[in-house]
């Protein structure tokens, strides 16, 4: 049976993935490790890719963050598909929002959970709809291990990548207001998807997986 191996955003784990069914699929989760300290994001996928099984077919499933660690894992991992949602597969698909954390890294000096409840306020930006969803955001980045937050975020920032494989479909949802879909370069677009899409339009998005995971 094929395996599809999930990796989740920042701040979040499997339950983002929760509404995806994908029938005839073995599904697996790669769980967060805190990042080593100036640990890059290559250096830092090559270590989650441990949790792996290379030995039988796979895919990967990486949304925001995840796809782009999805992106460096597939560079070393010989796999059938990479599929990225809500992602970016270069670093100039990134917001220019998050450029003057580049200059100006406040983020390494306030505590975590100051950076958990600043990503709850700003939880629209993430396509948070209702209480429920907002609920489950803040649960699962009040799950997330003890410093990966920081790690995680100087990652991002220090990301440099600007090549990706020909077997990788983007998904990529026209409400995202994280990551604006005018930067995507050639996504499969939902039109009403939000950057929490696996969760909110999660019909659509197993629909365009099956689909591309078929060919």
């Amino acid at each position: 049976m094929h395996t599809l191996y999930f990796i989740p955003g920042l701040g979040a784990d499997e339950r983002l993935f929760s509404k995806l069914t994908l029938t005839g699929y073995k599904k697996k989760y790669i769980k967060w490790v805190v990042p080593k300290r100036d640990e890059s994001l290559p250096q830092y996928a090559k270590r989650l890719s441990s949790q792996i099984d290379t030995s039988k077919p796979f895919s990967l499933i990486g949304v925001s963050f995840g796809g782009m660690l999805a992106v460096e894992m597939s560079k070393f991992l010989k796999l059938k598909k990479v599929i990225l949602i809500a992602s970016a597969k270069t670093n100039k698909e990134l917001p220019a929002s998050i450029h003057p954390f580049r200059y100006f890294p406040l983020y390494n000096y306030l505590p975590e959970s100051m950076l958990q409840s600043a990503a709850v306020f700003n939880e629209k930006q993430f396509g948070i709809k209702n209480k429920e969803d907002g609920k489950l955001f803040s649960d699962m980045l009040l799950a997330c291990p003890k410093g990966y937050l920081q790690g995680a975020m100087q990652m991002i920032l220090e990301w440099r990548n600007t090549t990706y494989p020909k077997n990788l479909i983007h998904i990529h949802g026209g409400k995202d207001r994280f990551f604006p879909i005018y930067k995507i370069k050639n996504p499969v677009v939902i039109q009403d998807g939000t950057h929490f899409m696996p969760y909110h339009s999660a019909k659509e998005v197993e629909k365009i997986i099956v689909r591309e995971l078929k060919k």
